[in-house]
Formats: C-alpha cells, structure tokens, sequence
C-alpha cells in the first residue's frame, strides 16, 4: 500500500489546504491520510508539539506501506521531528510547503537536520517568493547552509502569503 501523508500549517484555516488537497490526490492510488491538528477541534485542549508528534509517528508505525508526504509549514516541523522516531526507508518523498523560519532559523534547524539522513529519499522545498514567514531566497540559503541530502529540490512559487492552494503547487508536486 501507498500512503499519503498530508500535515497542515497551525492554524484551523488549513483545514481548506487538508480537503483540497486530499480532493487532488483522491484518483491517484494512494491512502490518504490527513492529520487535522488536536488544537482545532478542542481549543481548551492542552497542544503540544509533543503530542502532535506522537500521533504522526503512531499514524505511520501503525499504517503497513510505504510513504509520501506533503506537509506545510509547522507540519514541516513536526514531521522532522517525527523523523527520529520512524523507519526512514518507508519514506518515498517528501514535500514541504513554506517553510516557517524566518527569524527561527537556529530554533528549527536541529528538527531539519534530520533530513541529513535521508540521502535517498527526494526532498522537495516549496516555497512563496515572498512567504512572510521565510522567503524563497531564506530557503534556498538555509537548504544550502544546513541540509546536506543530495535529492532536494527548490521550487518558487509566485506568491506573497503562507498559502500554498492546491493549484498553484500542483504542477510542482513530483507525486502528481
């Protein structure tokens, strides 16, 4: 089996991004799995990137198949931080969409380093010109400064926001 792993930005807007994009890829042979966040439908609940962790790594340990995953934003955090609890060699491919490290740069890149190991796994940045969060060009020098993985790819979009709609990154998607 082929799973899809789709993780969202933090906030419940993103729920748009989760259907759209589970919409785009429902044809494609793939188990989508989706990962709404704890937060969203429980404000008093207690969130925590911990706990958000957990349930990425029990969704991947318990689900039999390889994976690709598409995540945007604190998704990208998360799951890099899940990485260190998960068998790399079922990761097919990895898709980040706006990267959220402007000015958190030295925060982040300990969770991002452990896209270091995955030197046979394609990694693609998505990111806007303009991202208020990080720009294109923040990117591409973080990548070059901190990532070593030798399949990264970065791609630009034309946009000045943390949106990333399914139809402008879908041309993009090495998984479409």
């Amino acid at each position: 089996m082929t799973n899809l792993l789709i993780l969202p930005g933090n906030s419940t807007r993103n729920q748009e991004l989760l259907d759209s994009y589970a919409e785009h890829f429902k044809d494609k042979d793939f188990n989508i799995i989706t990962v709404p966040w704890k937060h969203w439908s429980d404000e008093n609940k207690d969130y925590t990137d911990e706990t958000e962790v957990e349930r990425i790594v029990q969704i991947i340990k318990s689900t039999p198949g390889d994976f690709y995953i598409i995540a945007k934003s604190v998704g990208t955090v998360l799951f890099s931080k899940a990485l260190d609890h998960i068998d790399h060699s079922i990761i097919r491919s990895i898709t980040y969409l706006g990267l959220p490290i402007a000015g958190k740069i030295e925060k982040y890149k300990k969770y991002y380093n452990a896209l270091n190991e995955l030197n046979d796994c394609p990694i693609t940045f998505i990111q806007a010109k303009n991202d208020p969060y990080a720009s294109f060009d923040e990117v591409v020098d973080f990548t070059k400064n901190e990532l070593k993985n030798y399949q990264i790819e970065l791609i630009a979009i034309d946009r000045s926001d943390h949106d990333y709609p399914i139809e402008d990154v879908k041309k993009t998607l090495a998984i479409t």
